[in-house]
């Protein structure tokens, strides 16, 4: 039944058992998913083999069903699957269904006969789908409604709740979606925020937290194995600014302790090149001290400056 939400390989494992892929056949039409095939199966232990035949049928929703048997001859085989396929092709449901019943017997299965897992990974699968599509019609609502309801705002006007609530979920997923992008969109970011302060949008402090504390170590990671670049920290120090208003409590451990890294390694080349008279290095110095005061995190023997953690 997984095989219908996602791909089946030619050659897996399950449990104690070997399971090869044979023959596979699978095609939707609408929310209908059917599969059938045939798999050879051999216990590690035992090193035992033999031929299955399968057919699951999916109807929308959690409502799947399947059967699994031995296989027996080819005609057998061709004769379920060319019975199942007629009436797959004329979207005939209770057909389809009376087909595996007959063929399979007791040995047909639901969704609720899988293992926990699979009935997990079914699941989640199919709400993936569903949140795609939830979202893509908030974003329609947000792209439509947006200045409206802005606008009723700013005339004290309380906005329904069924248009100004896909557009709080639009601005926070934006935010999410570009902190948790390789390069975040600077601009972008501080337009979100913007956004959501001047509607009085209430931000989702746990997911910005999580995904904020990603963000920061990903920077940090990427400032280590290129410390001189000072647009990466300067960009890191640009994402603390532009979240400041919201107080944000990320976990810094790990991004700390890699700070405290780059500065035993790099800052003492960087203060000598700056007793030299070099003015990058002075600039390097004064974007990774910010940085430093951002993490809050002073390393011993830094001269205090006496601003305090944003």
């Amino acid at each position: 039944m997984s095989s219908l939400i996602e791909p089946f390989p030619e050659e897996s494992r399950i449990a104690i058992y070997t399971v090869r892929r044979h023959a596979h056949r699978q095609q939707e039409a609408g929310f209908l998913r059917l599969v059938t095939g045939q798999v050879f199966i051999r216990s590690d232990i035992t090193r035992i083999e033999s031929m299955l035949v399968y057919a699951a049928l999916h109807i929308g929703d959690h409502n799947f069903m399947g059967g699994v048997g031995l296989f027996t001859t080819t005609e057998s085989f061709n004769g379920m699957e060319s019975e199942v396929w007629e009436a797959f092709s004329r979207s005939d449901i209770p057909d389809m269904i009376l087909t595996l019943n007959r063929h399979f017997e007791s040995h047909s299965y639901s969704l609720w006969d899988l293992p926990h897992d699979g009935r997990r990974r079914v699941l989640y699968s199919i709400l993936n789908k569903t949140q795609s599509d939830i979202e893509s019609e908030y974003r329609q609502i947000y792209c439509r409604y947006f200045t409206l309801i802005r606008a009723m705002k700013e005339m004290q006007i309380p906005p329904p709740e069924a248009l100004e609530y896909p557009i709080r979920y639009i601005l926070n997923h934006d935010i999410n979606q570009n902190l948790k992008s390789p390069i975040v969109d600077l601009s972008r970011l501080e337009t979100s925020v913007a956004e959501m302060k001047h509607g009085k949008y209430t931000p989702d402090i746990p997911t910005l937290n999580y995904i904020t504390s990603s963000c920061i170590s990903w920077y940090l990671q990427k400032i280590a194995l290129d410390p001189e670049e000072i647009t990466t920290i300067r960009n890191l120090n640009r994402i603390f600014e532009i979240l400041k208003p919201w107080s944000l409590n990320p976990d810094l451990w790990d991004s700390q302790n890699e700070y405290f890294r780059i500065h035993t390694v790099y800052a003492p080349q960087m203060h000598k090149r700056q007793a030299e008279g070099n003015a990058e290095a002075e600039e390097w110095i004064g974007a990774f001290d910010t940085l430093g005061i951002n993490l809050g995190i002073r390393v011993p023997g830094d001269p205090p400056d006496g601003r305090e953690h944003p």
